[in-house]
């Protein structure tokens, strides 16, 4: 994943480890790992059906955390309702 501004803080603001999404026998993600720093401007680009939003979604707490990890500020974070 390419990085549209780069920032040197080193501070992790979140870190997404192992997202993996099914949907019935097709595997909608597999194995997505991201990082972003505090100040960092990234995008999430693809091709329609490609998971960017299973993934946001997976980060949001829309889909409940299965084996995939979840860190903010370098603490894990587990999911809640969306509305929170």
């Amino acid at each position: 994943m390419g990085r549209a501004l780069k920032n040197e803080s080193p501070e992790l603001v979140l870190s997404c480890n192992n997202i993996s999404r099914w949907f019935g026998g097709l595997q909608a993600v597999k194995n997505v790992n991201l990082e972003i720093r505090k100040g960092e401007v990234l995008g999430l680009v693809g091709p329609n059906g490609s998971g960017k939003t299973t993934i946001v979604n997976a980060i949001t707490g829309f889909f409940l955390h299965r084996k995939d990890r979840f860190f903010m500020r370098e603490k894990p974070f587990t999911a809640c309702a969306p509305t929170r």
